[in-house]
């Protein structure tokens, strides 16, 4: 199995698990649907940046993983400042990749 390490934008968002030993894939959990503010997208790409570089000091590149709603929202966001980032939605993990959170990405005092 290979190791994914990436970073969840909510607390409550489940990673993808097997439910049962030898089952083909990962069974995924969906968050509420995020709304994001105008004004929250600075603090976003603030704590984002900061996630990359934590990224980087470990050797790693960055990856986010997000729900599928969310993701092309997210990926339009940072895409044109941090093009290396990859954001995945659960539904693109392969089989056979076992994921380490390395953390949340908070960017308000209510996360």
């Amino acid at each position: 199995m290979m190791d994914l390490p990436v970073r969840r934008l909510r607390a409550d968002a489940v990673l993808p698990s097997q439910a049962y030993a030898g089952d083909a894939g990962l069974d995924l959990a969906a968050c509420e649907g995020v709304t994001l503010e105008p004004q929250s997208a600075q603090r976003i790409m603030t704590a984002v940046q900061g996630s990359v570089e934590s990224f980087a000091k470990r050797g790693l590149l960055p990856v986010f993983l997000v729900g599928a709603g969310v993701r092309r929202h997210l990926r339009q966001l940072i895409g044109h400042y941090m093009p290396q980032v990859a954001v995945l939605s659960h539904n693109e993990i392969p089989d056979g990749v076992n994921i380490q959170s390395l953390g949340i990405i908070r960017w308000n005092d209510d996360s």
